[in-house]
C-alpha cells in the first residue's frame, strides 16, 4: 500500500522569534526555521558608533539565499522547499508530558521568549515534513535536535551554517573574510579550510558528506560557531561538508565579488542531535567543551612561549581587573626574572670591551699571513 500523506503544516505569515539570555540575543525567522540574527551582548563591533556584536550577514544572506542553521538535504528541491516553508512555531505548555511530544507544544504567547526556554517549529507539505527543536539555556550553547521525514520515512537531515561568519566591520587590511575559516576535528587534531582551499558546492554531489569527525564548525580570529554531538557520544560520528559560495560587496563605486565560506554538519542517526556553541573563542570556555575545544585559540609558531603568557596574564586579572595594569605589572615580571640575564650578559660585554685593544693588537701582529698559514693558528691561541 502507498504511504500515507502527512498532514499539511505551516503557519499564516512570516514571523520573527527571539529569544535571549544575558549572553545573546536570538532571531528566529518561521521562514525556513533559520537564524537571521544572533547577537552577542558582551561584545561590540568595530562600527561607528559600535553595535552590538552580529555574527550573521544579513547582506550575503540574502544574495546567497543561504542562513544560520539551515537544512541540508541530499535533494536539492526539497531542500529549497524546505528552506522556504513558514514554519508553525510553539514552545512547551506546563503539564502536558514531554517536551518533545507535538500534543505538548502551544502557540507562542509572547516574544521575546527568556532562556532556559524550548522551541519547536514544524513544517510539512503533505509529503515532506520537517521538525526543528531548540533548547536555549544561559550558557553560549544551545541544543538542536531536527529531523526529516519523505511520505513517513525518515531520511538524511543535516544543518548548515550558511552565508557568511564574524565581524564584517573589523579593519579592511586584510578583509575580514580572509580571517574566516570552516574547520573539523578528527582524532584530536584540528583541520582549517580558509576560503582559498575550499571548493564551489558541486564538489558535494547527491549523498557525499565526509565522515569521521568529532565536531565541526566555522570560526574567525575571535569568534566561531562549533557543532558538536550530544553529551556522551562516540567520536567521530559528525559529518560535514564545507565549501564557498560568493555575494557581491561595493568597493568604491564598483561592485567586487566576495567569497562566502559555509559548512554544514550531520549524521547517521536520526533525529540530527547537535550541542551548538556560538561565542567567543574564550581558552577556558572553550576547554570546558566536551570534546575541548581550546585548539581554536590560536597561539602562532610561538605557541611555547604564548600560552604561559596568556594563562599568566589570566591569572594577574584575577587579581587586578584592568587589562592594561595587569600587562604592565606581568612586564614589570618577565623583566625581573630575565634581570640575572641581562646582568650576565653586561658583564660579558664590559670584558669584551676590556680586552678589546689586545685582540686587536694580536690581529695586527698576524694580519700579514693568509688564512692557510700555519702562523695563523699562533693567532687564534693567543686570543684565546
Amino acid at each position: 500500500a502507498a504511504p500515507a500523506n502527512a498532514p499539511r503544516i505551516s503557519d499564516s505569515e512570516e514571523r520573527t522569534i527571539t529569544i535571549e539570555n544575558n549572553l545573546y540575543r536570538v532571531e528566529i525567522s518561521n521562514k525556513g526555521a533559520v537564524v537571521k540574527s544572533w547577537r552577542l551582548k558582551k561584545y561590540l563591533d568595530d562600527a561607528k558608533p559600535p553595535r552590538v556584536l552580529d555574527l550573521v550577514h544579513p547582506e550575503a544572506s540574502e544574495q546567497t539565499g543561504g542562513w544560520p542553521f539551515a537544512l541540508i538535504l541530499d535533494d536539492e528541491q526539497l531542500q529549497t522547499a524546505a528552506n522556504g516553508g513558514l514554519y508553525r512555531a510553539g514552545v512547551p505548555e506546563p503539564g502536558l508530558g514531554a517536551e518533545k511530544q507535538p500534543e505538548s507544544y502551544g502557540a507562542l504567547a509572547a516574544s521575546p521568549l527568556r532562556a532556559p526556554v524550548d522551541l519547536r517549529l514544524v513544517w510539512s507539505d503533505g509529503h515532506l515534513e520537517v521538525t526543528k527543536h531548540f533548547h536555549f539555556d544561559h550558557s553560549y550553547v544551545v541544543r538542536v535536535e531536527t529531523s526529516a521525514r519523505l511520505n513517513g520515512s525518515p531520511i538524511k537531515a543535516g544543518l548548515g551554517w550558511l552565508g557568511g561568519f564574524g565581524d564584517l566591520t573589523v579593519a579592511p587590511n586584510p578583509a575580514p573574510v580572509e580571517s574566516v575559516t570552516t574547520y573539523y576535528g578528527e582524532g584530536g587534531r584540528i583541520t582549517n579550510y580558509p576560503h582559498k582551499k575550499l571548493e564551489g558546492i558541486d564538489k558535494w554531489g547527491p549523498g557525499l558528506w565526509q565522515g569521521g569527525k568529532d565536531y565541526v564548525g566555522i570560526e574567525d580570529r575571535y569568534f566561531t560557531a562549533a557543532f558538536l554531538p550530544p553529551n556522551g557520544s562516540a567520536p567521530g560520528t559528525l559529518e560535514t561538508r564545507y565549501w564557498k559560495t560568493w555575494h557581491n560587496v561595493k568597493v568604491g563605486e564598483q561592485e567586487t565579488p566576495e567569497p562566502v565560506p559555509e559548512a554544514a554538519v550531520a549524521s547517521s542517526s536520526s533525529p540530527l542531535a547537535l550541542r551548538v556553541y556560538v561565542g567567543p573563542k574564550d581558552y577556558d570556555d572553550l576547554k570546558k567543551m566536551n570534546p575541548p575545544l581550546q585548539g581554536l585559540v590560536n597561539f602562532g609558531w610561538l605557541e611555547f612561549i604564548a600560552e604561559p603568557l596568556f594563562h599568566g596574564l589570566k591569572w594577574l586579572h584575577n587579581y587586578i581587573p584592568n587589562w592594561g595594569w595587569a600587562i604592565v605589572v606581568l612586564t614589570l615580571i618577565l623583566n625581573m626574572l630575565l634581570f640575572p640575564l641581562r646582568i650576565s650578559g653586561y658583564k660579558t660585554t664590559l670584558k669584551m670591551q676590556r680586552v678589546a685593544p689586545q685582540i686587536k693588537a694580536i690581529q695586527e701582529k698576524y694580519k700579514k699571513y693568509s688564512m692557510r698559514d700555519p702562523r695563523k693558528a699562533e693567532m687564534n691561541k693567543e686570543v684565546m
